[in-house]
């Protein structure tokens, strides 16, 4: 994702202080430095590329985040996620559908998913931003539940309302991205 598309995404989900953003897959970083830079969260990257894992720990020296960011040179399937608030995710459809189960058991209630360009199928996304894409197609937004009273494993989305009821609370909107 390039740099105004990350800004862009975790200002939709109004990331802030409180929040613990895992990246999985992180790449050159950018996405847990931006929320630490720009939004004052605490960050963590995942990245199974050595060369990758090793460019993002120099851009966090560099930029004197040692104590906001946090980059693992680990498998994501590996990586206990039940302390992120936000996780944002640029993986391949076979990705997501290998990560979905673990998502669903070590995510809190509330925890937002971010998906660029690759779905879940078995999930109703929260709100899907065409106006902003990769280049493989729309950003996916994903929130965790509560548990359904016949389950222990927490809803994605709550079922579509019919025509006579409505939503207790709003989805996900996008808001303009932060200027710097």
């Amino acid at each position: 994702m390039d740099q105004e598309l990350v800004e862009t995404i975790l200002h939709t989900v109004d990331v802030n202080a409180d929040d613990v953003v895992y990246d999985l897959g992180s790449g050159d970083g950018r996405i847990p430095i931006t929320a630490a830079l720009l939004f004052h969260a605490k960050a963590v990257g995942i990245e199974i590329d050595r060369s990758r894992y090793y460019y993002s720990l120099y851009k966090r020296f560099i930029l004197r985040l040692g104590n906001k960011v946090t980059f693992l040179h680990k498998n994501i399937f590996d990586v206990d996620l039940s302390e992120a608030t936000v996780v944002v995710m640029y993986l391949l459809q076979e990705t997501n559908e290998a990560i979905a189960d673990k998502l669903l058991r070590e995510l809190k209630p509330g925890t937002v998913i971010i998906s660029g360009a690759f779905n879940f199928p078995e999930w109703e996304p929260s709100f899907v931003d065409h106006d902003h894409q990769t280049p493989f197609g729309p950003i996916y937004y994903y929130q965790i539940e509560e548990p359904n009273q016949s389950s222990q494993v927490p809803n994605v989305t709550t079922p579509k309302p019919s025509e006579n009821q409505q939503l207790q609370e709003q989805p996900i909107q996008p808001q303009n991205p932060p200027t710097l």
